[in-house]
């Protein structure tokens, strides 16, 4: 995969909402579904990637890596399986704070997975999420290619009025 720097006027709008956009694709999809693709469970490092499809159609490549020594989170982390990371616990409370994001572009594309998929080029965005009670870190790279761009953006209006958590 080939990343490069994007100028952040270019990046879309819903790229830069500050909720779960895991959450906001569910709302506009019509068979969303979350494929584990590898998971590392040594501590004191954990990883997990996923893959957010619309039925078998990719939308979002998704990698996290969590610095945890909070026995608490690392379970809930490592037992997420097919179910989403923002929705179970980065977006749960106040408890956890998310830090600027840092975008590009994936001109290349990442090579054909295990299992089937094949993932074009998108827009690359990274994050870091940090919990308030604990010494937890989180780092989120994820990349939406053109269809969950799409998606997104058609039904921008509506994902802003159903969801409280929008900002840009």
């Amino acid at each position: 995969m080939k990343m490069s720097s994007i100028n952040e006027a270019l990046v879309p709008e819903m790229m830069k909402y500050r909720g779960s956009l895991t959450q906001a694709l569910r709302f506009v999809c019509l068979n969303f579904n979350i494929r584990k693709l590898t998971q590392q469970s040594e501590a004191p490092l954990y990883a997990r990637e996923v893959i957010q499809c619309d039925g078998e159609s990719p939308l979002v490549w998704a990698k996290s890596y969590l610095f945890s020594a909070d026995r608490s989170t690392v379970n809930a982390f490592l037992g997420l399986d097919g179910r989403s990371l923002g929705e179970q616990q980065l977006f749960t409370g106040d408890s956890v704070s998310r830090g600027p994001y840092q975008f590009g572009v994936c001109s290349r594309g990442i090579d054909k997975f295990d299992l089937g998929y094949e993932f074009e080029k998108g827009i690359a965005r990274l994050s870091k999420f940090s919990w308030h009670n604990h010494s937890t870190t989180l780092v989120l790279s994820e990349i939406f290619n053109e269809n969950a761009l799409a998606l997104l953006e058609s039904r921008e209006e509506e994902i802003h009025r159903n969801f409280t958590t929008y900002k840009s």
